[in-house]
């Protein structure tokens, strides 16, 4: 119950800076502005980066965190990387007969996407390439099949 009352408190104290900051950049003073996001923006501390170690101990240190974190993906690696049996390459079917995608297909595809998702590595959201109109499908298709060419 505490908790959430202080919670309450602190949302309230942050919405009234926010507010004298927006006073602040409606009244066109920019210099006041800017020293109040930056002072702001200080408040914000970067949480502490803990991780388990091999045995379960907490590891708070980041060289040791660095080095929790090879050890893992090297296991990790190690048995993703056993060598293929020759008979189990010989099970193993290619098929190069497979049709090129059709720009029907990819906006199939494109409309069936969820918007609201967080975008990907390319900071590129669903909702723009939904709302990008038929220039950018089309270089979206060009691109595609590109690769699928060059694949």
């Amino acid at each position: 119950m505490c908790s959430k009352h202080v919670q309450a408190e602190k949302r309230e104290m942050w919405n009234n800076k926010i507010e004298e900051i927006k006073g602040t950049n409606a009244k066109k003073n920019t210099i006041k502005f800017y020293k109040e996001v930056k002072e702001m923006s200080k408040d914000f501390l970067q949480q502490n980066i803990i991780c388990k170690g091999e045995k379960g101990e907490i590891l708070t240190n980041e060289k040791d965190i660095l080095l929790r974190w090879q050890q893992y993906f090297q296991l990790l690696l190690e048995d993703e990387l056993q060598p293929i049996e020759e008979n189990e390459t010989e099970n193993v079917e290619v098929s190069e007969d497979i049709d090129k995608p059709t720009y029907e297909e990819m906006i199939t595809v494109i409309r069936s996407m969820k918007n609201g998702k967080a975008q990907g590595i390319d900071n590129i959201i669903v909702e723009l390439i939904k709302n990008g109109g038929t220039e950018l499908l089309q270089r979206i298709f060009d691109l595609l099949i590109q690769v699928w060419e060059q694949e």
